[in-house]
């Protein structure tokens, strides 16, 4: 682990729905986590999936964890949760425009989850 992981604050997840990539059916979407799966290396790997993916593949990689999760409103709202805690990772421009793609799909996706409530 990086001294950047090290620094990263966690969001409370109630799923942590992480795979080694050995394992991953979804490489591109799964969250990776080859170590003990915990809730910090959940959070680091979820953050560096973010930072590794395209902006026109976040709405993607949305809908695909909502089909893995339970409760698709409870792990967005930790996700947007994630994010806040963590908004010095996002300082650069390119990080800042991905930050604000990742805010305006977790609002329409609560706004989704409300919806179907």
């Amino acid at each position: 682990m990086n001294s950047k992981d090290q620094n990263m604050q966690t969001a409370p997840f109630v799923e942590l729905l992480a795979v080694p990539s050995a394992l991953a059916k979804n490489p591109l979407f799964d969250i990776i986590v080859e170590n003990k799966i915990t809730i910090q290396n959940y959070c680091n790997a979820l953050i560096a999936k973010i930072l590794e993916l395209r902006q026109s593949q976040f709405p993607a990689f949305i809908d695909y964890q909502f089909n893995q999760v339970k409760n698709p409103e409870i792990w967005i709202n930790k996700l947007e949760k994630l994010l806040a805690n963590n908004e010095a990772f996002f300082s650069s421009k390119t990080a800042m425009s991905r930050y604000h793609k990742l805010y305006s799909l977790i609002e329409k996706n609560e706004q989704n989850c409300k919806l179907r409530a």
